[in-house]
């Protein structure tokens, strides 16, 4: 199990909670009071994993630095510290020192055995460039509806259902007969949103656009204000799609962490998930060196993970110009990485998008402009959405989602001038 290294501004998390293994919740429970803070617990079955909340941590902050500072001056353990990498003492949270002596004591106790545990990660929307917010480079603009699509394609996708983990979704009327979602997870009409809200129906019409005749079950997990969810609570929505007979889900989302490896929580549930269910998501928007410099992640670089784009098991999709570009068809903020499959139209699409007064969330502080239902947008999400469509109009009866990934390869090797294109390093 990957060890948590101390908090960067592109390791965010809640700094009072993390998840652990759900058979060992008890034990570990037990050796947080025995540091001094008391805790709760959440547990979830499907995942079998439990969410620990700690009560009055920062109380605790001295005598947890004091407790850990301890077990690493202790010579006669040193071969513990090649398991449990010790927390950085100018960098380090009350968290991160707790932790460390959890796993270092439960090294110690079994013979070098740790409990899966690890922090609960603030998890990102990828809309804009370089990151949620973007800077100033990009932001949603007012445009035309997109021409019709083809009485020839109406029926690509029929007979499959996509599942979206995104905002809530704005009832747009182009959308409408075409999806599934609970009241909750619908956006109230009349209402002044920020542009983030509009995510969910920018990637609806855009997977509706490659298959018209798919079923879309919509879900939110992104709060509409700021597009940002933990990863505790993304994981259990992902999971309500087990069993749904959802056969591909978008997650136009995701995070970075501290040491590059994949979150704890968000690992569980893609393994759980993807026997049968394809994910695609998107490769992040941090290609672009002198974005990130700029942006609320100044210690991302075009090289860091994204997950759950980076994990095997997970079509990841970065952006391009489109098919009639000329030069680099590869969009500049879109990450240039072994883990990145394929790649999509991603910049200045056109999609559907709220209909009203929109605050746009820019550097320079809030602008209210006016949308007429659709918008022109980039970023890594919005060719995910493009793939998603794809594969779904290639998962006819018969042909399994998984059958689609090699069946929408092979496509884009053979005919490069395609609606996807296959990414290599």
């Amino acid at each position: 199990m990957p060890n948590d290294t101390p908090s960067r501004s592109n390791d965010m998390h809640e700094p009072d909670e993390f998840v652990v293994a759900l058979p060992h919740v008890s034990v570990i429970a037990s050796r947080i009071e025995k540091l001094g803070p008391t805790c709760e617990t959440v547990d979830s079955p499907t995942l079998n994993l439990a969410l620990v909340k700690l009560r009055d941590l920062n109380r605790f902050t001295a005598s947890l630095r004091r407790a850990a500072q301890i077990r690493v001056d202790q010579a006669d353990k040193a071969w513990v510290l090649d398991i449990v990498n010790a927390p950085n003492p100018a960098s380090t949270t009350p968290l991160d020192d707790l932790m460390f002596c959890l796993r270092y004591d439960f090294a110690v106790s079994c013979g070098g055995w740790i409990p899966s545990m690890g922090k609960n990660r603030i998890v990102h929307n990828v809309t804009g460039l370089p990151h949620i917010d973007g800077g100033a480079v990009r932001y949603p603009e007012r445009a035309p509806a997109p021409t019709p699509v083809s009485e020839l394609d109406l029926n690509r996708g029929s007979g499959v259902r996509v599942g979206v983990l995104d905002t809530g979704l704005y009832p747009h009327p182009a959308l409408a007969g075409r999806y599934l979602s609970a009241r909750s997870d619908l956006l109230t009409e009349g209402t002044v949103y920020t542009h983030f809200a509009g995510h969910a129906a920018f990637i609806s019409g855009l997977i509706l656009r490659r298959a018209p005749a798919a079923e879309l079950d919509v879900r939110q997990t992104l709060h509409n204000a700021r597009a940002t969810t933990t990863l505790w609570d993304l994981v259990r929505r992902m999971m309500t799609f087990r069993g749904s007979g959802v056969q591909i889900l978008n997650l136009s989302l995701g995070c970075y962490t501290a040491d590059g490896q994949p979150p704890m929580a968000l690992a569980r549930a893609v393994r759980l998930l993807s026997p049968d269910v394809v994910i695609v998501a998107a490769a992040g928007n941090h290609g672009d060196r002198a974005e990130n410099a700029e942006s609320d992640h100044p210690d991302v670089t075009p090289q860091t993970a994204f997950w759950p784009a980076a994990m095997d098991d997970v079509v990841a999709v970065g952006a391009d110009r489109g098919a009639g570009a000329e030069g680099s068809r590869l969009a500049p903020f879109s990450p240039r990485l072994p883990w990145v499959a394929v790649t999509a139209d991603g910049v200045d699409v056109v999609s559907t998008y709220l209909s009203g007064d929109v605050d746009v969330l820019t550097r320079a502080g809030s602008q209210r402009r006016r949308f007429d239902g659709y918008a022109r947008w980039s970023g890594t999400s919005f060719a995910a959405a493009t793939v998603t469509g794809e594969l779904a109009a290639l998962a006819r009866p018969g042909v399994s989602a998984w059958q689609a990934v090699a069946e929408l390869k092979e496509r884009a090797r053979l005919k490069p001038d395609g609606p996807v294109r296959l990414f290599t390093v």
